[in-house]
């Protein structure tokens, strides 16, 4: 991670990555991005005698197109700035026990009884499409009583829909 005792270290060590087209991972990124990621992140590039560069900060760095960036973080819940999310891929690699519980009896039925995982994943699909028609139900129902007069009882047209 990038910080003030080894901020010049660390930025040469990026400026060799980037020329080199070496991946890089920056450790332990809050949710305050370091302003010189950030400036990398914003890829100004340009040519310049025939080569690629790019602005990373003050300073002009050859760039290798095979250059990587990750960015990890331990914070559970980051909320990153919009800006940084539009220029990012964001990969949540935390999974919860029910998550592998549920993904170990799935290929266990997938290796041991077939129909039943296809089963199950039909009756996926189905809930699925019951929860988007109650969804549509309950917004049809929320338009007909906003939209009727008086007593909504008194209206058949209510009763009826």
């Amino acid at each position: 991670a990038f910080s003030a005792e080894n901020a010049a270290r660390s930025q040469q060590a990026l400026f060799r990555a980037i020329e080199n087209g070496s991946p890089v991972l920056v450790e332990g990124v809050q949710e305050e991005i370091d302003p010189l990621i950030e400036s990398l992140l914003c890829q100004k590039k340009f040519k310049q005698l025939d080569r690629m560069c790019i602005q990373v900060g003050e300073h002009t760095v050859m760039y290798e197109e095979n250059f990587l960036m990750f960015l990890t973080t331990r914070l559970p819940k980051p909320r990153f700035p919009s800006e940084l999310l539009t220029k990012t891929v964001l990969v949540n690699w935390v999974v919860t026990l029910s998550e592998v519980s549920e993904r170990l009896l799935s290929l266990t039925a997938l290796h041991e009884r077939p129909e039943l995982e296809r089963e199950r994943k039909d009756l996926t699909m189905r809930r699925v499409r019951d929860d988007y028609e109650l969804q549509e139900v309950e917004r049809r129902v929320v338009e007909v009583i906003a939209s009727a007069g008086g007593d909504l009882l008194e209206d058949d047209s209510i009763l009826v829909t």
